[in-house]
């Protein structure tokens, strides 16, 4: 992504990506910033069937963001759509000047689920609960957002 002297709005816009309401998503993505002024994330608007933004919870953005000069990080949110919801655009973007790069971006659903018996070497058995990520979501990787920058 250009420097962005002026500090405007500029970055990509995926394509549209079916969600259902009131599910929750996994936004990932790694950031790498040279003499960067603010704060890079990776940010999403959900949108209604009609094309508009959702009532509520319409924008989201990764926690984590890239500042100064930094390697390259993780920066992730579990989101949740909103009840009206029937589609997400990711956009990874700034509005402040200095350089980014955005990389390896992931968007997908995140099902609730049991994850089975662990054993040890010792022979131990323990049963954990939790989130599990679906990898039925697309990657910029596979064609959502096309691969951002090099290196």
């Amino acid at each position: 992504m250009p420097a962005n002297p002026q500090a405007n709005w500029i970055g990509w816009r995926s394509v549209e990506n079916a969600v259902e309401p009131g599910a929750t998503y996994l936004l990932s993505g790694w950031i790498k910033s040279v003499g960067l002024k603010g704060t890079a994330n990776i940010h999403a608007h959900f949108h209604t069937a009609s094309g508009a933004l959702t009532k509520s919870g319409a924008m989201v953005s990764t926690r984590q963001g890239a500042s100064g000069d930094s390697d390259w990080i993780l920066s992730s949110a579990y989101v949740q759509a909103p009840p009206d919801a029937t589609k997400i655009v990711i956009l990874p973007s700034i509005n402040t000047q200095g350089l980014v790069r955005f990389d390896g971006l992931l968007f997908c659903r995140i099902q609730e689920g049991i994850v089975g018996d662990f054993h040890s070497l010792a022979g131990d058995t323990a049963r954990i609960f939790g989130k599990i990520a679906c990898l039925a979501g697309k990657s910029a990787r596979q064609g959502v957002l096309g691969h951002a920058a090099a290196n």
